[in-house]
């Protein structure tokens, strides 16, 4: 009985070590991410969204340069860069993949960095492409935040995922087009809902008035007057 007794323990002593080797081989929790590394610009733009503006590094490439705008785009969604300065001082051009640093800011229903308040990093040659997503959904209104030119906001958005997304993300819609002015234009496309329209926005050269027809539109999305817009660069934009 006592050798029984004996082995009972050493088994025990013996199991209790293993498992506290085991307890102490577990991996360390990785630490957060902290404010100012890396991250892609939909998660900079939720971030700003939900909780005080910090500073964020971004990469993106430029899909366009339209005016005082400069469109950077990455895997995920686009952001606007303001000030006409920007391209003329970094030398950053359509295609180019660049880096810089600073405080994304309300600007009425934009989201947008400042030339003039930014860290400018880099900027690279790149073969990366950009590819339009296909916008098949409806866009709330109320997924957009209503502010004034010094961002002081008085509308929240209802949807902080949506609004982080489909804000300046570069799309292409297939449906009905309809150019009722050189500048301004709708689509009606499809959803698994049914249908919704989008008011368009031409910001260079001229559109030719064209009754209803069926067209392929690619540009970037934007808040404009409280309500979405689909913005074009080009004429060569708007596909029949």
């Amino acid at each position: 009985m006592k050798k029984r007794g004996f082995l009972l323990v050493l088994i025990f002593v013996v199991s209790l070590f293993i498992f506290t080797g085991c307890l102490q081989k577990q991996p360390e929790p990785q630490p957060e991410p902290q404010p100012g590394l890396k991250l892609d610009i939909a998660k900079v733009k939720y971030d700003f969204v939900t909780s005080p503006a910090q500073e964020a590094t971004i990469t993106g490439i430029v899909l366009c340069i339209d005016g005082d705008y400069v469109i950077l785009q990455d895997a995920t969604t686009g952001i606007l860069v303001y000030d006409s300065q920007f391209s003329s001082t970094t030398g950053a051009k359509v295609g180019d993949k660049i880096t810089l640093s600073g405080t994304p800011v309300y600007y009425y229903n934009d989201i947008e960095y400042k030339y003039n308040t930014v860290n400018y990093g880099a900027t690279e040659t790149t073969t990366e492409k950009l590819t339009p997503k296909k916008l098949d959904i409806a866009l709330d209104k109320s997924w957009l935040v209503v502010a004034d030119k010094n961002g002081n906001v008085s509308t929240t958005t209802s949807d902080a995922t949506n609004l982080s997304l489909w804000l300046y993300r570069y799309v292409t819609v297939e449906g009905t087009t309809t150019i009722t002015g050189t500048k301004n234009f709708t689509v009606e496309y499809e959803t698994a809902d049914g249908t919704a329209t989008l008011a368009g926005y031409n910001r260079a050269g001229a559109l030719t008035v064209h009754a209803s027809a069926p067209a392929t539109v690619t540009g970037y999305l934007a808040g404009y007057s409280n309500k979405w817009q689909l913005y074009v660069w080009d004429p060569s934009n708007i596909q029949y």
